[in-house]
């Protein structure tokens, strides 16, 4: 039978397709083995990947190792690794970037990264006949393969590469070294169904008669951290115009059952801001009923990291509430709704306004009134300091004279007490409520794709 050398690196091709099943040989009643299969032990051993999402705030730890059973109709978990483990990014305390932040995905090496999954296989007895290859399905899309858990070398998961003829001694041992020092594996791209990565590793006798195969399934999940999520809210000054929340963290570990589980997930919210609240605030009140969980979809991996940052570092600063502006600045103490675009002279927020703030301040458009003057078009952005007009929240008309608050600004923080649709509210910002006069750029995005939970969604 021809063999390809199992080059991985530099030069090397290497690819393996790998299935955790284990084989009877293994003693494991989940494997498949011929009834002449050669006498050694193979298991296929996947390691859930990190769940840790953040800019490099603190290093996380691996998840459980899949378990046996479970190899196949569970499979193991790895996350689209988009975070920013190596604390790239430098933002400064008026919210600009010295240094944007640089997701983990696009880098080849990554300090303190903690997101990749480990594969490993051992075999007892390893015999000198025959070979032994590693398939993988899905690979270069949506999992890539690496040297250490720091990624280091990239390894080519191609099919043909991995294939070791074990009548020689340097592919015998080189295959006996890769299942020791194990593959990290990265998520690239959320799977399109759950268990659509698979690795199967198999064994073929002299004569290529398949005698021993075991394979470990797996799913890339995309938790899209830095969505916004909505539940109604009864108050009487908010008059059913909802509530809004940042979802800011994934507490893990990383498991079917804890990416389902709503308590795992930390929101960022008014008042305060608090960092403390979990998701079941928002989806399980027994009374409030969700909205749903929602983003501009043009929001980049770059800028899902950005609002994150303007979030916490708002929730470090602990700044007040106020229920009748989406944001008040402490740069002019008499003319507080004269703020000057900084994150660090906001005074107050509301809740709506913490999502506004910190989508719009990194260049994600949000809400904006429509028609706004002067040139009649659709503006978003909250941080515009451009004044040429006057606007009466009483009457909703624009006259055409600066009045010391930029335009955009003076928008966004009218508060209607009757008709308010033409207003930022929560349930105009989602679009829960369809804006009049006014449009959002947010639309339904589930939190976890394509396994997990929701975030409210239906």
């Amino acid at each position: 039978m021809a063999t390809v050398a199992a080059d991985i690196s530099g030069s090397y091709n290497v690819v393996f397709t790998v299935t955790a099943t284990g084989c009877p040989l293994c003693a494991d009643a989940n494997d498949s083995v011929s009834d002449s299969a050669v006498a050694f032990s193979m298991d296929l051993i996947m390691q859930n990947g990190g769940s840790d999402l953040d800019n490099g705030d603190a290093a996380g730890s691996l998840g459980p190792v899949v378990a046996e059973d479970d190899e196949e109709n569970v499979g193991g978990y790895i996350l689209v690794n988009w975070d920013d483990d190596d604390s790239d990014g430098s933002m400064n305390p008026d919210g600009s970037w010295a240094v944007d932040p640089v997701p983990d995905l696009h880098e080849p090496s990554v300090q303190n990264e903690d997101n990749l999954a480990r594969l490993t296989w051992f075999l007892s007895d390893v015999p000198d006949t025959g070979t032994i290859s590693l398939e993988t399905v899905g690979y270069d899309v949506q999992v890539r393969a690496w040297s250490s858990s720091t990624k280091g070398t990239n390894y080519n998961l191609h099919p043909s590469a991995w294939n070791f003829d074990l009548s020689v001694p340097s592919q015998r041992n080189q295959f006996i070294l890769f299942g020791q020092n194990g593959l990290w594996i990265e998520g690239a791209m959320p799977s399109s169904t759950e268990r659509d990565v698979s690795f199967t590793l198999r064994y073929r006798d002299a004569g290529g008669a398949e005698r021993c195969a075991d394979t470990v399934k797996a799913t890339v999940v995309m938790i899209n951290l830095a969505n916004a999520v909505y539940k109604e809210h009864v108050w009487w000054v908010q008059n059913n115009r909802g509530h809004a929340a940042l979802i800011w963290t994934f507490l893990g570990p990383l498991t079917r059952a804890n990416l389902n589980d709503d308590t795992k997930y930390l929101l960022i919210e008014m008042d305060g801001p608090t960092n403390s609240y979990d998701l079941t605030s928002m989806t399980q009140h027994p009374n409030y009923p969700p909205f749903g969980c929602f983003t501009n979809p043009t929001i980049t991996y770059r800028q899902r990291l950005m609002v994150l940052q303007a979030a916490k570092s708002l929730a470090a600063r602990g700044v007040g509430y106020t229920p009748f502006n989406a944001v008040l600045g402490t740069n002019d103490p008499d003319h507080p709704k004269r703020w000057n675009a900084r994150l660090d002279t906001i005074g107050w927020l509301r809740c709506d306004g913490l999502v506004e703030v910190c989508y719009e301040i990194n260049g994600v458009e949000v809400w904006g009134m429509v028609g706004r003057p002067p040139d009649g078009g659709s503006h978003h952005d909250i941080t515009d300091l451009t004044d040429l007009w006057s606007y009466n929240e009483t009457t909703g008309n624009w006259t055409q004279a600066p009045n010391g608050e930029p335009d955009n600004l003076e928008a966004h923080n009218d508060f209607d007490n009757g008709f308010w649709l033409d207003t930022l509210m929560p349930a105009t910002q989602c679009g829960h409520v369809t804006p009049q006069d006014a449009s959002t750029r947010f639309q339904p995005l589930d939190l976890c794709i394509p396994v997990g939970t929701k975030g409210g969604n239906p």
